[in-house]
């Protein structure tokens, strides 16, 4: 086990809840995969290749999901058997990747669009899969989600990451709230240095840029872009140097030379 999976079993062990988990593309049921250790009897790992339903009668809520047993399925959810129960309360859980939404280039596992989504008539379902909040909504409330990562690791996953807090009503209203948990957002920021004649004016256009975007505790990202006189220097270590946030990387691949073509044309016919 590593350190991660020891902290959550003790984690999981610690909570007076029922816990749920659905293992999917990236960590599926292969044959030293943690999920088929042993876990604490509050939770409950969906090893089956099938959809499966639990029921948790107490509080009239079925709960419906399916391991992935290798890298992915890509059967459509409309054309795959997923059992219904009669509780007042029915939640789904699966990976899945929704029609018309691709954040980024992500494989495709069980491809669905919301009308098939909605077509299942589960009250909510959590979708895991793509790293951004996303939200299906049936006209009244939501019906369907994407979390997202609880952390970005790159440039593809930028700005606020967070954890889902629902509550479904007895009518099966459900409403959600998002809460940030990881300590650290990655930033992305564009700045526009065409026409600064030095690096004064260059680093003036990059703290206005990043001025109000980026918190101490947060790593920045920063673009530069434009066109800039051949003769300005574009070094910028004092800039970095000087920077209260976390850590903080500059990228001028998208700045472009300046250059007086007109004055080089007459030069080259002297």
């Amino acid at each position: 086990f590593t350190t991660t999976v020891i902290d959550l079993y003790r984690n999981y062990q610690s909570l007076d809840l029922p816990v749920y988990v659905l293992p999917g593309n990236h960590d599926s049921l292969r044959a030293r995969s943690p999920y088929n250790e042993p876990w604490p009897p509050n939770v409950h790992i969906f090893r089956s290749t099938e959809f499966e339903t639990l029921t948790a009668e107490e509080i009239g809520c079925s709960i419906t999901g399916m391991g992935h047993a290798h890298r992915g399925i890509r059967e459509r959810l409309s054309a795959i058997r997923v059992p219904h129960s009669d509780t007042p309360i029915s939640i789904l859980l699966f990976h899945g990747s929704r029609d018309s939404y691709r954040p980024s280039e992500k494989e495709t596992v069980i491809p669905f669009s919301d009308a098939e989504l909605l077509a299942q008539n589960f009250t909510y379902t959590a979708i895991g899969h793509y790293h951004s909040y996303s939200e299906i909504s049936d006209g009244r409330c939501v019906r369907g989600a994407y979390s997202g990562c609880v952390q970005g690791r790159g440039l593809d996953e930028i700005g606020m990451k967070c954890v889902l807090v629902g509550e479904i009503s007895p009518e099966g209203t459900v409403e959600l709230e998002k809460v940030e948990v990881a300590e650290r957002r990655i930033v992305r920021i564009e700045a526009d240095v065409t026409g600064c004649r030095d690096s004064a004016e260059v680093f003036a256009r990059m703290d206005a840029a990043v001025s109000g975007q980026v918190r101490p505790c947060d790593v920045g990202c920063v673009f530069l872009k434009g066109m800039l006189a051949p003769g300005v220097e574009l070094d910028t270590t004092e800039w970095e140097s000087r920077q209260s946030m976390f850590a903080v990387s500059v990228n001028t691949s998208s700045v472009e030379p300046d250059y007086d073509l007109d004055f080089l044309s007459r030069e080259s016919t002297a």
